[in-house]
């Protein structure tokens, strides 16, 4: 009976590689690119359905935003919360917040562009990792985010 399990084990093994390898041992990164050249300035290692949240003072109202998104497997990118203490910020993005500060929504966004003057107070912050954009990105460029595997 080992025999049998041991030679079904091997059969998997062989098969994985014939079906493009198993998706759920592959790790999925965010991705942060110049949106001009192409070129990557960052992978960050992201769990589907785990927040992945931007953060940012607008340049208009000179307020604090966290702005959540979240991985869909097969999906894309989902933008599932926005929180600041400002209401113009919420009357900019054409939202009514809660009496905390949230709006709660669940719209796919796919690649995310960001574009801004001044990076200073950029930040992306997925799972355990922390990037400021200051120190990759100069102000004035133009960044695409998007979700890819890491090997890519």
């Amino acid at each position: 009976m080992g025999i049998m399990y041991n030679w079904a084990f091997i059969m998997i093994l062989c098969l994985i590689p014939l079906l493009d390898g198993c998706s759920a041992w592959r790790t999925s990164c965010l991705v942060v690119s110049d949106a001009e050249s192409g070129r990557v300035v960052a992978r960050l290692p992201v769990n589907p359905r785990e927040p992945i949240i931007i953060e940012f003072v607008n340049s208009i109202y000179l307020a604090p935003v966290w702005e959540t998104l979240v991985y869909e497997p097969q999906e894309g990118l989902y933008i599932v919360m926005v929180e600041s203490p400002s209401e113009d910020v919420f009357r900019y993005y054409g939202l009514e917040p809660d009496s905390t500060g949230k709006v709660m929504l669940h719209r796919k966004v796919g690649k995310v562009r960001l574009r801004s003057i001044d990076y200073s107070s950029h930040r992306i912050k997925a799972g355990n990792s922390t990037l400021k954009l200051k120190e990759v990105v100069q102000g004035g460029e133009s960044l695409l985010l998007d979700v890819k595997d890491c090997s890519e």
